[in-house]
Order: C-alpha cells, then sequence, then structure tokens
C-alpha cells in the first residue's frame, strides 16, 4: 500500500493556529481573514482549524487573549506609580504593535484571564496608591479609556504619522485669522510627538490619583477612633 502523497499532515495545536491568524490578521486586518487564509499560512486543511477553535471569531478572542497575556511576561514595578506607568506604556505599545487589529483588542471581552490579572494588578496599584474602592474603580476606568482611546487614535494616524500630523498643522495655520485667531495662533503647536502627549496626560492622571489618595488617608486619619478620642 502506498500514500496519495508524500506531504506529511501538519500537526495542529492552538498555540500554532493562533500564531498563523496573527500573521494573516497583520496581513488582511481582522475582517479580511479567512480561516482558509490560515490554513493557508499552515499549510493545513482549514477545516482542521475548528477541532481546535470552534469559528472565527473564537480565533480573533484567542489572539487578543495571546497579545494581553504577553504584557504579563514582562516584571512587573513594585511601587504602585511604576505598576500604573508599566501598565499603560504596554498597553499602549501593544496597541501600537498591532494597528490592523485595533478593534480586536479595544473589545476584547472583560471575561478573559488575561485582562483580568492585567485589571488586577492596576486595581492594587490604585489601592496601594491610597484610593478607597470607589475611587480605584472610577480611575481604573479613567486609565482604562485612556489607553484604549490613545490606541485607537494613535492607529488612526498609521501610515505616515508625522507627514500626517505636519499636514495638519499647516491646514490650520492656513486658515483664516479673523474666524480662526486661536487655531492659527496655535497652529505650530498642534498634533505634537505621540509620545510627548502620552507622557504629559499619565503623568495628569497619576498626580491626580496621588492627590486623591492622600485625601482619603487624611480623612480617614481623621475619622479613626485614636484621632477622635484626641481632640
Amino acid at each position: 500500500m502506498t500514500r496519495k502523497s508524500g506531504v506529511e499532515p501538519v500537526r495542529l495545536d492552538p498555540d500554532k493556529i493562533v500564531a498563523a491568524a496573527l500573521v494573516v490578521a497583520e496581513r488582511q486586518g481582522v475582517a479580511g481573514m479567512t480561516l482558509r487564509m490560515v490554513g493557508a499560512e499552515l499549510g493545513a486543511d482549514p477545516t482542521a482549524i475548528y477541532r481546535h477553535f470552534a469559528s472565527k471569531d473564537a480565533l480573533v478572542v484567542a489572539i487578543a487573549e495571546r497579545l494581553f497575556a504577553g504584557i504579563l511576561e514582562d516584571e512587573i514595578p513594585r511601587s504602585w506609580r511604576a505598576r500604573m506607568v508599566w501598565l499603560a506604556r504596554s498597553g499602549r505599545d501593544l496597541y501600537r504593535a498591532h494597528p490592523t487589529i485595533v478593534e480586536t483588542l479595544a473589545t476584547h471581552p472583560e471575561e478573559s484571564h488575561a485582562l483580568a490579572k492585567l485589571n488586577e494588578i492596576g486595581l492594587g496599584a490604585l489601592r496601594d496608591a491610597g484610593l478607597d474602592d470607589a475611587e480605584a474603580g472610577r480611575f481604573h476606568e479613567v486609565f482604562v479609556s485612556y489607553i484604549v482611546g490613545t490606541g485607537v487614535n494613535e492607529a488612526a494616524w498609521k501610515g505616515s504619522p508625522a507627514a500626517g500630523r505636519e499636514a495638519a498643522r499647516r491646514w490650520y495655520a492656513a486658515l483664516d485669522p479673523a474666524d480662526f485667531p486661536n487655531s492659527v495662533a496655535v497652529a505650530e503647536s498642534l498634533f505634537p510627538p505621540p509620545d510627548e502627549v502620552f507622557d504629559l496626560a499619565l503623568d495628569v492622571l497619576l498626580d491626580a490619583v496621588a492627590v486623591a489618595g492622600k485625601r482619603h488617608r487624611s480623612r480617614a486619619k481623621s475619622t479613626s477612633p485614636t484621632t477622635r478620642n484626641r481632640t
């Protein structure tokens, strides 16, 4: 008995499939990715993918999960402020590195082990900063919105970001100063380098956390039984 083909079948596992799907998604975008393309990238029958993933949507979720889990491989800083900086920059770097799948990352289900771990680190840092639970929840949402929003915004400048920003500055500078005096005056300073904007906003947020934490600790101290007994 002889084989019909001399080609050995490709042995698939979830890790290989997710890696290949990420390659295809980066090239085609998530909307353009098909399981047939993923199969071709693997050199395998695309129907074999269904043994590991029930659908394309399930595979897309697995891609995002792998990328978020990659952040957890880094060493986690000790101080609360350093931890928040690490989370913010790691999240932003992830979005910047994968602009074709920004929407997939931004809409990744909260019922995710990797996101749960990242959120746990962030919430722990905010509580260590002195925030009460309600404040920690609010500031956590602010940070998530900031990181996701930055990722989506920077993805919109993909291609030639420096040239695009310069063109936008020239457009504002060319407006009629009689109608747009403020825009014309500030035109040369509009759309600054993304790193400067990100670091500025991050410092503002972290300073706000520090102030809120100090305020909460002060309130807690003033209402403690020991403090009341001394007054």
